[in-house]
Parts: C-alpha cells; structure tokens; sequence
C-alpha cells in the first residue's frame, strides 16, 4: 500500500509539471514496468493539454495501459464515443440539450468532480491492458452530493462485456467508504476494464467527487481470475434465500445477471412478491381462496415446490445485466396436480414476449420433460422461467427447481437474432401434454415420451397426412401444429397352444385400433406386423429381444435359423377385444426333443416412412414371454373346474369340465406324455404328475441303473428340473444314471 500512494503521489507532481510544460513529460514517467497507478486527474488533464494532438481518439497511453475518456449509453459498450470537446476546468461531452452533459473535472474548485449524466448515459474510463495485468481499482472516501448516482465496472473479456459490479451509492448525504466500489480484475492483454459513472435519474445530470484511480500490475495477474468473471451460476434456492434475507426485490450475483420474483396473470407486468415466511416465498392477498396464493417454497416439508397459482403464473425474472448467453436447465419433473404449465419466455428491449418453450400437462402424473435451453440476451433483455396453471379455482404444484447459467463469452449474435427476429412457434401436442417451442430456419422436430399412464410408444409427428419422424429437419417458414402418433400394443403375458394342425407354440399380441387405423391412413407410412420367435437360451445376459440385437450377435452366426419372424397374415375377431387388434404368432412341427426346451416370443410392428423403418416391440419380459411347449401344455391340461361355467364348457370325464374339448386335450397330453418329468431323492423316484394328469410311464432302479418305460414314445428326460442324457432301449424304453 505505501508503494502505491508514493507512485501515485508522483504520478500528481508530474501531472502539475505538465500542465506548466506541455506533454513532453508524460513521454518520460518515471514509472515501474510491472506496476503503474494512474489517477483519473491524470487523464483527464493530458486529454485537456493534448486534445489537439489525438488524445481524445488515443488516449493516454502508459507503459502498461492505454485510458481513455469516453461517454455514451453503457448498455452497448462498444459503441461509446470518446469525449471530442474540453473546457477549462474539465473534460466534457455536451449535445446543447441538457440531456446528455458527462464531466470530468481535474482542477480548480471542481477538482476530481465526475458528472454521471442521465439515465442510460454515463460517462466512462477505459483502461486497455497492453499485457497480462491485474487492475485494482481506488477511490478516496467521498460523501454523496447527489441522488441516484451509480457506480459500476464493466470487463471486456474476449468479445463480451461483463457487468463485474454494479452498486447505487445511496441518497445524497451517504458517506462512501475508501475503495467501497474499487476492486482487482484480472485482465489478458488487449482487454479492458470500464469504471463507469452514471445515474439512474431520468431527468437530471448527477455528479459526485470520486476521483478513482487506476493501478496495473503485470506480475499479480491470473488466468483463473481471469476466467471466473465470464460464468454465473444462480440455483433456484439461492435466489429464494436472497429473497427471504431481505433483498426482496432483486438477487443479485456476480453481475452477468439480476434474479427476481415475480407473480400474477402474465409476465412482463407482473408484481414483485410481497411478503415472506421462513420457509416459502410466496404472495397472498388474504382471502381464503387460493386463487391468489403463489408460492416457490425451498425450504421444509414442501421444499423445491412451486405453486402455479389459478390461471396465473409464479415466475423467476432474469435481467441480462451484459450480452451473455444463459442457460435454464432443469430435470425431469413429474406433475403432482393436472393443468400445470412450466416454460421459459424472453422480452427484447421493446417489451415484446416470445415464447421459448412452453410444457403443459393436462393430468396429474404426467412427465414434464427435462428442459435445457440457451438462449442469447443483450443487456437489458429479460428471461422468465414459469409456472402456470390454467384451472380457475384452484392452484396447482410441481416441485421444480431450475437452474440459471450465465455465460457472457459464449453471447451469440446470431441465435440472438434468430430468437426475435424471424422466430416461427411450432407446437408439439401428445397424449396429455403440450410443448411449445420457438424456431427459426432449419428446426430437428424432438423426441417424445411415452403416453403418460401408458405403455404406448412414440411413433412419430403428424402434419396433415404425413409423418415426421424424429430428428427429421424441417424448414420453420411460419407456425405449425404437430400431433403425437402412438402406437399401444402388447404381446400378452403367457403363450398357449396352437392347437389347429400344424400344432405349435403360439404368443398373442394387441394393437390399440385407433393407433394402428391412424398410421395406417398417413400416405407416407407402410405397417407389418408380426412376432419374433427365438430359443430362450439364445438369449444371453445383457440380451434384447429383438432383430437388431440379434442380428449382431456373432455367437449366434453359426446358427443356420437365428429367429423365426412369424409375418402376421391378419387379425382375429376375438371376444372380449374392443377397440383392440388381434394377431397370434406360432412357432409348429417342434421336434420332440424341444418340447421341454424354452422359446421366447414378442409381437411387433415394423413402421416405414419414407424409405426409414422403425420397429416397436410388444414388451418383451423373459418370465412372462418365455416358455416350453410342455409346460403350456401341462398347464393347459390341469386347468379344470368341477362344474359347467362360461370358461369350463366341455365335460372331459370323471366329471370335471375344461375349456378343451376331449380332442385338444389329447393334443396337449401328446406334448406332456412325450416328455419324462421325473423327481431323484435319497434314491426315492418320483413321476412329476398333476391332479388331473397321470403319468404314462413307470420306473424301475436295478444295480445303479434306472429304466424307465412307457406307453408311448419317449421323446425328452428330466430329472430334478434338468434335461438328463439317456440310452434309448427302443422308442418306449429308455435307462440312465443319476448322480444325486
């Protein structure tokens, strides 16, 4: 600190000198190469000597900074004019209008005196760092001689102007601590940093004496300073805290933006929220209905939640404090109550509302999907984050928590544009839910989620009679209405027999009328569907059931049929199926030696749109869709009632009924008699039976050796739920060992 007052002293008695001398001296300071203080006395006394020499285009230029006087409407900094006129007793920028009248004052009575201007006019020192450097910005203690005066500092880091602080400095009167609004920046060569004086009155000039000084130290500098002022991060809870603790108007952060709460029935014009609690922030006008109840609570029971309001909105205002690109993202979040809206919308300098993108849910439960967006703001332009609700009497929830990034670096002029200019409104409509977004140009139309409450899949977009699928390019030449196609089938839990010759193993599937009839009728759509029918044992850990994954298995590429793709030759008019499709895929002519052996099935649906196929599957799972002949038919054959109802119509003897006739059951008892079940314990042997089926087969144990015989041919053994290796004696007589 004392090497400093000493430079700056000198720096003083040399500006003195020159004003008796000329410019001859500030050529020569005396001055160290990596430390330089210059005061802005100092640059507003060499513009005064030199204006006809350039210093109001150059600056005044030092060892280690270039400082230049400039003023004009901060919120585009690079379009300030420099100071092109002087007086006497100061450097000045005046139109005749008493509108715009910016000061420095450097001697006489006025010494150190800066001029703010009015509203959106400020005056400016720029300091250009000509290397890597630190600046420190000072300023002496001061009094407030006038209202609404404003300080702040601007970094220019790359191509974006970064609002590191922005302070009012209270009514006048207010005493003003040393270096209360100073502070070190961190700076790469070439760019800048603006100490900016302005006022936020409209109609008259305010001026204070500040007389800031400016100190750059090449050896101080850091690049992870440096980059620390380019991003902001602001989580929903933050904003809420700073809310709560006081500042109920505004968060604010590191300066790229400013966050607010806000209510009522739109966005632009709404109110600041107006009262709090130690747990939620929310508005009540204190009626008992809760029309007029808006909360964001962060905090207990209700933490993260957010509530809508009854056709209104509780939104987060952002305030783009300098040209920054910020990011909304938030998770997935589900719907606790139906006509909820969540979105984000933008308002340019003029006040005008876009839309951004826009989710509404129509039913409790439903997925509110991931939001992500990044959108290009210049300073002054405001982001809205919201939750809306369109029910009038009542306010519905979500719990919400969205989380803001400013980037200043990654401003994007070009999205910028795009986002007001010649932006189109696409809007998404599914089951229950709506999306509205804001394109331009070439727009990929989304993905989408299955129905909510569903297990319909997302097929695609319809747009009169045609499909879209998903990450199809489309021109956003005006707006546009996309409805949802699902499709809603499932291959139902279980397989039966076939029991028509060719016999088999069969698997039925259903497919939802509606969404099946709707695709069908798009002129760009083609539709197969089918069942996919493989050994389970092909299917290995990590396995999907389907053509793709087994397409690509090279454990299976020696295997002359990998599937069956059973092409489905119509539907069947079966009872108990409105509104559903039914189709039944079979595998037949098993050979006897699988009848014990496992197939998995699953129906399908291939879709093709233009050249493009995308296959939907019926939900495959392993125990519900995987089975052996035998055991369907060991199932089949047992199920019995003691009485004729509905479901048991056939008398089949011993007075039971069954839902077969005495012919299929002797088919099914083909499958079941063909296959010896057997149980080994303690040398104990046992023939799996069930109540209504006896065994054909009987077993016999002699010297180590069993042998089993009977009345038909023997086609499979298994012994404790395990295919066993036998010794075929003739087509009814087998023997073979156990090791228990």
């Amino acid at each position: 600190m004392k090497t400093r007052k000493v430079r700056i002293g000198l720096c003083l008695f040399v500006m003195l000198a020159a004003v008796l001398l000329g410019v001859g001296l500030y050529k020569f300071l005396p001055v160290s190469a990596e430390t330089q203080a210059v005061a802005a006395t100092e640059i507003a006394a060499y513009v005064h000597e030199n204006r006809s020499d350039g210093a109001y285009e150059n600056g005044y230029d030092t060892d280690t900074a270039n400082y230049k006087l400039l003023w004009g409407d901060i919120s585009s900094p690079q379009n300030l004019n420099a100071f092109s006129s002087s007086n006497v007793n100061g450097v000045y920028k005046y139109d005749g209008t008493n509108k715009i009248d910016c000061f420095f004052y450097y001697a006489g009575s006025d010494a150190g005196l800066i001029n703010a201007g009015q509203q959106g006019y400020e005056t400016v020192v720029r300091v250009t760092v000509k290397a890597d450097a630190a600046v420190t910005v000072n300023h002496a203690a001061f009094t407030t001689t006038a209202n609404n005066l404003k300080l702040s500092t601007i970094l220019r880091i790359g191509d974006a102007y970064i609002t590191a602080k922005s302070n009012a400095c209270g009514g006048t009167g207010t005493a003003v601590a040393e270096n209360e609004y100073g502070g070190t920046y961190h700076l790469a060569a070439g760019e800048e940093l603006l100490f900016v004086v302005g006022s936020t009155n409209t109609y008259a000039i305010r001026r204070n004496a500040i007389a800031p000084s400016f100190v750059v130290d090449t050896g101080e500098y850091s690049e992870e300073i440096n980059h620390s002022y380019v991003q902001e991060t602001i989580g929903f809870a933050e904003i809420a805290e700073a809310f709560t603790a006081g500042n109920r108007a505004d968060y604010e952060g590191a300066g790229l933006v400013t966050a607010g709460f806000r209510y009522g029935a739109g966005i632009d014009a709404l109110n600041v929220f107006t009262s709090y609690s130690g747990e939620a922030v929310y508005a009540y006008d204190g009626t008992d209905g809760q029309n007029t109840n808006f909360f964001f609570r962060y905090a207990g029971a209700d933490a993260g939640r957010v509530n809508a309001g009854a056709q209104a909105k509780s939104v987060v205002w952002m305030r783009a404090e300098t040209n920054c690109r910020i990011s909304v993202r938030m998770p997935q979040i589900i719907a606790e109550q139906g006509n909820v809206i969540v979105g984000v919308a933008v308002a340019d300098g003029n006040g005008a509302i876009y839309t951004v993108r826009e989710h509404e849910v129509y039913v409790a439960g439903a997925v509110i999907p991931a939001m992500d967006e990044a959108i290009s703001l210049k300073a002054g332009e405001q982001l809205f984050w919201y939750v809306g609700s369109r029910n009038e009497y009542y306010a519905n929830r979500v719990a919400a928590n969205p989380v803001f990034e400013a980037d200043a670096k990654a401003y994007d002029e070009a999205e910028h544009a795009a986002l007001f200019e010649s932006g189109q409104e696409f809007r998404f409509v599914g089951s229950h839910i709506r999306e509205i977004v804001r394109a331009d140009g070439m727009y990929i139309v989304p993905e989408w989620g299955a129905a909510p409450g569903s297990s319909a899949a997302f097929v695609g977009w319809t747009e009169g009679d045609r499909l879209i699928a998903a990450g199809t390019e489309v021109s956003a030449t005006g707006p546009m209405t996309y409805w949802a196609a699902y499709l809603d089938m499932e291959t139902t839990d279980g397989a039966s027999v076939r029991l028509n010759a060719p016999t088999g193993l069969r698997w039925r599937t259903q497919i939802l009328k509606s969404d099946y009839d709707a695709l069908a009728a798009l002129s760009n759509v083609t539709i197969q569907s089918g069942t996919l029918i493989v050994p389970a044992d092909y299917l290995g850990e990590g396995a999907e059931m389907s053509f793709e994954w087994l397409d690509g298995v090279e454990s299976l590429a020696d295997k002359a049929t990998r599937y069956l793709d059973v092409v489905n030759s119509g539907f069947v008019d079966e009872a108990g199926a409105d509104g559903m499709y039914v189709y039944y895929g079979s595998i037949v002519n098993i050979f006897e030696n699988n009848y014990f052996r496992k197939f998995a099935g699953v129906g399908y649906v291939k879709v093709t749109v233009d050249g493009q196929m995308k296959i939907f599957y019926g939900g495959y799972e392993e125990a519900e869709h995987s089975r052996s002949v035998y055991e369907v038919a060991y199932a089949a054959y047992n199920d019995r009632g003691t009485e004729a109802t509905e479901k048991y119509a056939h008398l089949v003897g011993d007075g039971t009924y069954s839902p077969y006739t005495v012919g299929q059951l002797e088919i099914l008892k083909e499958y079941i008699d063909g296959v010896v079940n057997l149980t080994v314990a303690d040398g104990k042997v046992t023939a799996v039976g069930g109540e209504y089926y006896t065994a054909p087969y009987s077993v016999t144990y002699t010297d180590g050796v069993y042998t089993a015989e009977s009345e038909g041919k023997i086609c499979t053994l298994v012994v404790n739920g395990k295919v066993t290796a036998f010794t075929r004696v003739d087509e009814n007589k087998i023997t073979f060992t156990v090791t228990e």
